[in-house]
C-alpha cells in the first residue's frame, strides 16, 4: 500500500514540476522566474525521492514474495 501511495504522490510531483502552472510564493527579493524555477526544482526533487521510496517498497514486496 505504501508503494502505491508513494507512486501516486511521485506522479503528482512530477506533473507539477514539468507541466504545472506557475508556482506562486517564494523568496520576496528574487524575480518571479527564479522563484518558479526553485519551486519546480523542489517539486521535482521531492517527486524523485518519493519515486525512490516507491521503488524500494516494491522491491521489498518482490523480495518477500520469493
Amino acid at each position: 500500500m505504501g508503494g502505491i501511495i508513494c507512486t501516486v504522490l511521485s506522479a503528482l510531483g512530477f506533473y507539477v514540476a514539468f507541466w504545472g502552472d506557475a508556482i506562486s510564493g517564494g523568496i520576496p527579493f528574487l524575480p518571479g522566474g527564479v522563484n518558479t524555477l526553485i519551486g519546480r526544482l523542489m517539486f521535482g526533487g521531492g517527486a524523485f525521492i518519493t519515486a525512490l521510496l516507491a521503488l524500494y517498497a516494491f522491491s521489498e514486496l518482490i523480495r518477500r514474495k520469493r
